[in-house]
């Protein structure tokens, strides 16, 4: 089975009964995207230091990823 899970943003994720295994981070979708594609790529840095930065996305998916891109090239 695999049960509908809140996570701690209030982004939801699906988790496997039988591994206890989750889709997306517990800390949710969110707070994932801001994690591994703003901080760990550098392009939160490049933003803060030049206001800018180049981002190839390479497979849409639903767009989180560049939501959070264009969120933090806004406000810098």
């Amino acid at each position: 089975m695999v049960a509908v899970l809140t996570t701690l943003d209030g982004s939801l994720t699906l988790q496997s009964d039988l591994y206890g295994e989750t889709y997306r981070s517990r800390r949710g979708a969110l707070t994932e995207a801001r994690h591994v594609f703003l901080k760990a790529s550098g392009v939160e840095a490049l933003l803060g230091e030049r206001g800018r930065a180049a981002v190839l996305e390479v497979g849409f998916g639903t767009g989180l990823n560049f939501l959070v891109t264009a969120s933090a090239a806004l406000e810098a």
